[in-house]
């Protein structure tokens, strides 16, 4: 069971030949959680995703079971006799009229048998182990037959390699090699005429080596700690998933460089630089930008002053032009930013409207509807020295809008998960919408699940509603800061919004300077009492707040990402809505029937 099978990380990495930071870092990827320790222990179900991902079975730990013996009766004459037995098994059985109960057949007397030989089964000659071939071998194969081709491409990957076979230097036609995914520790015997080279997932901890005329070069997944004796010549150079920390030379034809997960804590970028991927490094600052340079990727870097939504959403985002149009407004002026988003979640009927009036020290209602869809409001909290300005957006907890979360809850924010001690034990609960019907409950390990899936960035917080006999209101059960509250009641209310406002002032966004000029943008639409602008209409409050133009866009997918507004262009057309359920709505819901209490921008 995946429960009872585990691995070293280190040994893993091995099998796979890679660092083990490499393979921590594929693991951290998918959403599993792996210290970056050698030592580190993965369960079965890391393993498996492993032995998927790279299809090596050595990763499932599990033997093929031994066959059973079955015996084949032999066939019989109808008058030789025969011989029967009992056994414990068979004198339990109740046989048919037509044969013994419990015998068995063991075999016949022969009763002349004098007239006939006795019959002696030949045996069985013990099979010959086939000789496997070595990795030496099997390479030497494909070059013969890459000889007798007219390519000019040549697969030497996955064959367990630990050297590079002499016989490949002599070869003048190769322009494409691949030698990935073996044991090489050096590189060597590289014709001259290679131009695309691939040594990716090998054991390599330095370059040195490599054909003067290499144009494309693959290193990822090596032992590499720095980047030298490379040739000029490359223009495009992978070396993704190192342990780089710094970088003495680039070539001087480089144009296109990526470089995510690696140790970089800063970086000096060549003239001729095109495109760069640096996702996922140390980067404090936002390296000088060459003047060539059209594509930035610098998702996952704890870069100060900059907040992480303008970095990009994932690793495939190039923020190149949203940083540039950020740094230029805040080169005008700037101001902290106070702004956060809150959002609630949990089953329906567990009080997530009556605690956010609590939050608001407004009176209890228990007319109060049950949220549909998603209703927005502000709660702010102005006193200094840390005023809070919380942008609340509470999720409908009927299981129909669960295909929502994708879209909603992927901003950093504090994400508050609400529950109540008898919803959480009832698999179902009254739909308040539709007499006679229920709704499904999910419990809270599928929202803490669902959040830390969807928004890794965010603070986490859990409140047990409707609770009674409070003696000691904090709880941590749950592996995060838990609040037993009752709404109703008005019952520790108070000590859970100062834990929300002491959360939302540790995220990393807080107190971020951000565009004063946005900030005008932000202030008119949260004093506007308009559900749903146009973009024609949003643009025409950037020109009048001189917002500067080439950053119009840039600052609509800043308030989205803050939680101010809600914007996705072709939002509808995307399979989030169907992943959890049935519910697809249509934009005309979304605008024109208050599906927001507050700003939606569309088309």
């Amino acid at each position: 069971m995946d429960s009872e099978r585990s691995m070293r990380l280190s040994q893993a990495a091995r099998i796979l030949n890679r660092n083990h930071s490499a393979v921590a870092s594929i693991l951290a990827a998918k959403g599993y959680k792996v210290d970056n320790n050698p030592n580190t222990r993965l369960n079965g179900e890391q393993l498996d995703f492993l032995a998927r991902e790279f299809k090596v079975d050595a990763l499932l730990g599990s033997a093929t079971p031994k066959q059973e013996e079955v015996a084949v009766p032999q066939s019989k004459s109808d008058d030789s006799p025969v011989l029967y037995f009992r056994t414990p098994q068979t004198a339990a059985q109740t046989g048919s009229e037509d044969s013994p109960v419990g015998l068995k057949v063991v075999g016949k007397i022969e009763l002349d048998s004098e007239s006939k030989s006795v019959f002696k089964p030949t045996p069985t000659p013990a099979s010959t182990p086939i000789p496997q071939k070595t990795p030496n071998e099997l390479a030497l194969e494909r070059i013969k037959e890459f000889l007798k081709t007219d390519q000019t491409s040549l697969n030497l990957s996955d064959l367990g390699l630990e050297s590079i076979p002499a016989e490949l230097k002599s070869l003048k036609k190769i322009k494409k090699l691949s030698l990935a995914n073996n044991r090489l520790k050096t590189i060597e015997n590289i014709p001259d005429s290679v131009i695309e080279l691939d040594l990716s997932n090998n054991l390599l901890s330095n370059t040195q080596g490599l054909s003067k005329q290499v144009v494309f070069l693959k290193l990822n997944g090596n032992r590499l700690s720095d980047i030298e004796h490379l040739p000029n010549s490359i223009q495009q150079l992978e070396v993704n998933h190192n342990d780089i920390h710094q970088v003495s030379t680039f070539p001087k034809s480089l144009k296109y460089l990526k470089i995510n997960h690696n140790q970089l804590e800063n970086i000096q970028l060549p003239a001729t630089l095109e495109s760069l991927a640096i996702c996922h490094n140390k980067l404090t600052q936002v390296p000088e930008f060459p003047k060539k340079l059209k594509e930035l990727y610098l998702y996952g870097n704890p870069i100060s002053g900059i907040q992480p939504d303008i970095l990009g959403e994932n690793e495939n985002t190039n923020c190149l032009r949203t940083i540039k149009n950020y740094l230029a407004e805040l080169g005008r002026r700037s101001e902290p930013n106070r702004n956060i988003k809150l959002v609630l979640v949990g089953n329906s009927n567990v009080g997530k409207s009556s605690l956010l009036r609590a939050l608001k020290d407004l009176p209890h209602d228990p007319a109060i509807s049950s949220t549909h869809a998603i209703q927005l409001d502000k709660i702010e909290w102005l006193d200094e020295p840390q005023p809070v300005h919380l942008h609340v957006w509470d999720l409908g907890g009927q299981e129909i809008y669960y295909g929502t979360h994708p879209i909603f809850m992927r901003s950093p924010a504090v994400q508050l998960v609400v529950f109540d001690a008898e919803t959480e034990k009832a698999a179902t609960a009254p739909d308040r919408f539709k007499e006679e019907e229920t709704v499904r409950n999910l419990k809270v390990p599928f929202y803490l699940s669902r959040i830390e899936e969807l928004s890794p960035q965010s603070k986490i917080l859990v409140a047990e509603n409707k609770s009674s006999n409070i003696v000691s209101p904090f709880d941590n059960s749950w592996g995060f800061q838990t609040l037993k509250v009752n709404a109703q009641d008005r019952i520790y209310t108070h000590t859970l919004k100062a834990l929300i406002r002491d959360t939302a002032t540790q995220m990393s966004i807080y107190g971020y300077p951000v565009p004063y000029y946005w900030e005008r943008v932000r202030t008119f639409l949260r004093e506007s009492t308009s559900k749903t602008i146009t973009k024609e209409r949003f643009y025409e409050i950037c020109r009048r707040e001189n917002v500067l133009e080439e950053g119009y866009n840039d600052l609509l997918e800043h308030l989205h990402n803050t939680g101010t507004l809600y914007y996705r262009e072709n939002w509808a057309m995307t399979s989030s809505w169907t992943k959890f359920g049935h519910w697809r709505p249509s934009i005309k819901y979304l605008t024109e029937e208050a599906f927001f209490t507050k700003k939606c921008v569309h088309n």
